[in-house]
């Protein structure tokens, strides 16, 4: 029996369990932060630019930010709906070389709650949509 099957183009596994195939689990591409709000850029030069991508239902973030206000309820940019936590996030990220938190909410809004603005890493941030 065939114990795993990958679909075209690398977007979907497709699982046997010996009796059937599994539903293709959605994988997406990484797709780049065009809605940067409240001052927030990449960070440029040589590092990863911001970035979400969703593999079944956990999404993954990327990249460095910087030069936006931070605080509860100043986005830094917002998630597509089918990107969104069912209920609010909170994650300990490095901000200028020191401790920030990231909020993520079922909103979508992507927020860096405290830290420094000099640059923010959304690297390692990932949370379940369901």
């Amino acid at each position: 029996f065939p114990v795993a099957s990958v679909t075209s183009g690398d977007t979907g596994l497709v699982v046997y369990d010996g009796s059937s195939w599994a539903i293709p689990m959605v994988s997406t591409p990484w797709t780049e932060v065009t809605n940067f709000q409240n001052g927030w850029v990449n960070y440029g030069q040589t590092f990863t630019t911001a970035g979400y991508r969703r593999v079944g239902d956990i999404v993954y973030l990327r990249g460095l930010v910087k030069s936006g206000t931070t605080g509860d309820s100043i986005d830094i940019f917002t998630l597509p709906e089918s990107y969104r936590p069912t209920k609010d996030h909170i994650f300990a990220s490095v901000s200028g070389s020191a401790l920030g938190r990231v909020n993520v909410r079922s909103d979508g809004s992507v927020q860096l709650s405290f830290g420094s603005n000099s640059w923010a890493s959304l690297d390692a941030i990932s949370f379940s949509v369901t």
